[in-house]
């Protein structure tokens, strides 16, 4: 028998008058949030709204100034133990050049099912072969472009045009705003893009 708690049959996730302030500067203020069982719900805002901030203080990389988080209903704390709840950023000062493969990256989502020494069983070397088929299945269904998010520098541009663009047109988004360098159609073109959002329209590289 597991020692997982069982969640209760009310919301998942629930937030009561949140306010997060970063040394006296108001980043969250006065936030509600119920979210149901199996619930599929998109945060939309401006830059600045607070929508990292929410997820940080569901997560417990933030402490609220005020409110009440509740996940299973439990404390962030408490779900943080019961490995209910996870936080994957966007992007993260990392450097990539540092020599570990993409089924590296895909089994560190595996942690929280390993031993104390984070060594894999044969249960996790599966499920990541898994995963990986599966991502390769997504592309032999016919997907019509791919969009990969937040590459934050040529390098990195480089390295997805060379595995993805003789599979699938790549779609890069040059919106202001966003980590991506800035580059013109015919530079994009010439890495490997064949679709390009510019600030105000799309264009084909």
């Amino acid at each position: 028998m597991s020692g997982r708690l069982i969640p209760p049959a009310g919301p998942r996730i629930e937030v009561e008058q949140l306010c997060v302030d970063y040394n006296g500067t108001v980043a969250l203020y006065d936030a509600d949030l119920s979210l149901p069982p199996g619930c599929i719900c998109g945060l939309v805002g401006m830059n600045g709204a607070g929508k990292t901030t929410l997820f940080k203080a569901l997560t417990g990389f933030v402490r609220p100034s005020h409110g009440r988080i509740r996940i299973n209903g439990q404390t962030v704390l408490a779900a943080q133990r019961d490995q209910a709840v996870a936080y994957v950023p966007q992007s993260e000062g990392i450097d990539c050049n540092f020599p570990i493969s993409v089924w590296d990256v895909v089994m560190m989502g595996r942690y929280g099912h390993m031993n104390f020494l984070r060594m894999p069983s044969r249960a996790d070397r599966y499920k990541v072969d898994a995963a990986l088929e599966r991502a390769e299945q997504y592309l032999a269904c016919g997907v019509d472009a791919l969009f990969i998010e937040a590459l934050r520098s040529p390098e990195q541009m480089g390295a997805a045009c060379e595995r993805f663009a003789h599979r699938v047109p790549l779609l890069a988004n040059m919106v202001e705003g966003g980590k991506t360098p800035v580059q013109s159609a015919a530079e994009l073109g010439a890495r490997g893009f064949r679709i390009v959002i510019f600030p105000g329209g799309t264009a084909r590289a």
